[in-house]
């Protein structure tokens, strides 16, 4: 099974980086018609990012997409292993190539801009596992998971902005990470038992029927979040 989902993990790989053959397209174009004076590095960096981006969340929206697609989840569900093993194997398989991609980072930019990065792509990668399980379109995933993923950053940024008011400055490089790193827990947290019920409890009825952990576990969380949000937004814009 393991060799399985390294194949079809590989396979989400080449297909979101397959945009990095646009880039001798897009500086030949610069060159030859826009003239906007992209450099290559620049033009490498940015399609990188982006497809690095993609890969964290179409690798963890599509971890069920096989067998949705070919009806073979209750076979799935059916073998011989936990399906904690199951579902070990299949976030392995996916979450291997994504550090991958994150140590390129490395070579490519500073350390606190990786930090950042590392944690943003790691956060997409998981909240998109557990969106896996209550979405079946891959687009309307992808929409879902941004949307999350504002939700995620905006939060960050006040609860970084109530860290700054709490702590002198000597204290707040030392604590830069720990914004995020809370954001991201107050998400993933919620979502990810949910997620983690369902496929524990999933059998063959309708997947509407059995996504309950989401409704009163991931949404109302997403609602006390979002209600944090608003209160703390006027403050934070009058920084």
């Amino acid at each position: 099974m393991l060799r399985k989902e390294l194949t079809e993990s590989i396979k989400r790989f080449l297909e979101c980086f397959l945009i990095l053959v646009g880039i001798p397209i897009a500086f030949l174009l610069d060159r030859l018609i826009i003239k906007f004076g992209w450099e290559f590095k620049d033009l490498f960096l940015g399609l990188f990012y982006v497809a690095v981006f993609f890969y964290s969340a179409y690798s963890g929206i599509t971890i069920l997409q096989t067998e949705k697609k070919d009806r073979a989840l209750e076979y799935l569900l059916s073998m011989p292993i936990s399906r904690s093993k199951i579902m070990l194997i299949k976030i392995f398989s996916r979450l291997i190539i994504l550090i991958f991609c994150i140590f390129i980072l490395t070579f490519l930019v500073d350390f606190k801009t990786f930090r950042m990065l590392a944690i943003w792509l790691i956060f997409l990668f998981f909240i998109s596992v557990s969106f896996s399980m209550v979405i079946d379109s891959i687009i309307l995933g992808i929409i879902g998971i941004s949307l999350i993923f504002q939700v995620f950053l905006l939060n960050s940024r006040i609860l970084n902005f109530l860290v700054s008011k709490t702590y002198i400055e000597s204290s707040l490089d030392h604590l830069a990470l720990l914004s995020p790193v809370l954001s991201a827990l107050l998400l993933l947290i919620p979502f990810g038992i949910s997620f983690w019920l369902t496929f524990k409890k999933m059998d063959v009825k309708p997947i509407k029927q059995q996504i309950q952990p989401y409704y009163y576990i991931a949404f109302p969380a997403l609602v006390i979040i979002l209600s944090f949000i608003i209160l703390n937004y006027k403050n934070y814009l009058n920084q």
